[in-house]
């Protein structure tokens, strides 16, 4: 099971944030990786590390462990001012390109939704930049209508999907339609467990993810491509039980259904 985890699991949150860039402990994150047999990390980006000056970095030496960069800067009604997005993108792709790192993860959710009102912005301006870089893969990570995933994911061969598995249970659609629609293009899994109603983000097989039935298609299909987990944090400052757990729970799921 090739098992990863989103950056900043590993570490006590930042400012109460369920997701934000350790920038005091990451490179503790990799240390802590090892010892636990993760595949990789998924390097978190966000306004506020952007700010902290870390597109300066060079992570060259960590590429091997990172899976891509997660652009949650990206997060924002500003995607849509045509500026803004180039700018913001073509800096993130800069610093994929100086530290070996192939893959992006850019998650069109909450205020940059991709929905059909704006696909034809959304697709016009990932194609650009899609066909600049040639070399880098965009992966989206959508809960929106199928179809709209399946058309974007089609525009280029280097366009990939995210199947997140809270986000997908919570946004309405039939999560096995939706992933057998758009399977070809699966190339990472996030694992995390929702609650619908309110929509919250709760500790594995505790909420409304039906994980049997995810694994059960994934493992008819022969899935053999990334998991990353985004789980809840639970305990503070208990951060690598809480994910020892998780690791434990996920990985008897895999290899009961023989994936």
């Amino acid at each position: 099971m090739k098992l990863g985890i989103i950056q900043g699991r590993l570490t006590p949150s930042v400012d109460g944030h369920i997701q934000e860039f350790p920038i005091d402990a990451w490179e503790k994150e990799f240390d802590i990786i090892k010892k636990l047999n993760l595949n990789h990390i998924e390097w978190i980006l966000t306004t506020k590390s952007i700010f902290n000056g870390v597109l300066n970095f060079d992570i060259k030496k960590y590429s091997p462990f990172v899976s891509s960069i997660c652009c949650d800067n990206l997060i924002t009604p500003k995607i849509f001012n045509n500026k803004f997005f180039i700018t913001e993108l073509k800096r993130v792709c800069t610093f994929a390109n100086n530290n070996n790192i192939k893959t992006l993860t850019i998650p069109l959710l909450e205020e940059s939704e991709l929905t059909f009102n704006n696909k034809n912005y959304i697709f016009n301006a990932f194609k650009k930049i899609g066909c600049e870089y040639k070399n880098l893969n965009f992966v989206f990570e959508l809960d929106c209508d199928p179809i709209l995933a399946q058309d974007l994911t089609l525009l280029l061969d280097n366009f990939f999907l995210v199947f997140d598995t809270g986000n997908i249970t919570t946004s309405g659609y039939n999560t096995i339609e939706w992933l057998n629609m758009n399977y070809d293009k699966i190339v990472n899994v996030h694992l995390k467990d929702r609650t619908i109603t309110p929509i919250e983000t709760v500790p594995p097989f505790t909420g409304d993810v039906n994980f049997i039935e995810i694994f059960n298609f994934l493992a008819n299909k022969k899935y053999n491509n990334l998991f990353t987990l985004q789980t809840a944090r639970e305990r503070e400052n208990d951060e690598v039980n809480t994910i020892t757990h998780h690791i434990k729970q996920f990985t008897n799921l895999f290899y009961e259904k023989s994936i």
